[in-house]
C-alpha cells in the first residue's frame, strides 16, 4: 500500500485523490486501498475516489471539519461485481478553530462528513488528457 500516513490541512479543494498504482495490474482489475491519512478542513472531500476497479477499501482514517466529507466510488466493471469498504473513520464537525476570522469575508458553506458512495460506468482518468473547458460566464442583469 503506497498511500498511507499523510495529511491535508486546509486545502483549497480535495484533501487527496487516491487512485490504484499504475504499475500494480491488480490494483485495477481486483482491488487498491488506502489508509491512516487524516484531513482537516479541506474546502471539497478530504478523499475522493473514482478509478477503474472492483472493490476500493479505505480504513483508518480523521477527518475533521470537512465541506464535502468522503467521497468514494469506484467504476469501470459490472456494477453488481463492485464493492466499497469503508472502515474505521472518524468524522468529527466543526471545531473551535475557525475558518476566517471575524474581520474578514469567510468562506462558510454546509458542510458532510460522509457523501453517498457508488459505483461509477465511466471511471475517472489517473492524468487528464485535455484541460476542462472553461466555465460558462453567468450573467445577471
Amino acid at each position: 500500500m503506497n498511500f498511507r500516513g499523510n495529511i491535508a490541512h486546509s486545502i483549497k479543494g480535495s484533501g487527496a485523490h487516491i487512485f490504484p498504482d499504475p504499475s500494480v495490474p491488480a490494483h485495477f482489475s481486483r482491488c487498491y486501498a488506502g489508509s491512516h491519512f487524516s484531513a482537516y478542513k479541506c474546502t471539497i472531500n478530504s478523499v475522493a475516489t473514482a478509478y477503474k476497479t472492483i472493490e476500493v477499501q479505505m480504513t483508518d482514517m480523521t477527518l475533521v471539519d470537512i465541506q464535502k466529507g468522503l467521497a468514494i466510488q469506484n467504476a469501470g466493471n459490472q456494477p453488481d461485481d463492485r464493492a466499497i469498504l469503508v472502515e474505521r473513520i472518524k468524522f468529527y464537525g466543526e471545531t473551535k478553530a475557525e475558518d476566517c476570522p471575524k474581520s474578514h469575508n469567510c468562506y462558510c458553506k454546509d458542510k458532510y462528513a460522509y457523501m453517498m458512495s457508488g459505483g461509477l460506468v465511466v471511471p475517472k482518468e489517473l492524468h487528464p488528457t485535455e484541460a476542462d473547458p472553461a466555465p460558462e460566464t453567468i450573467l445577471h442583469p
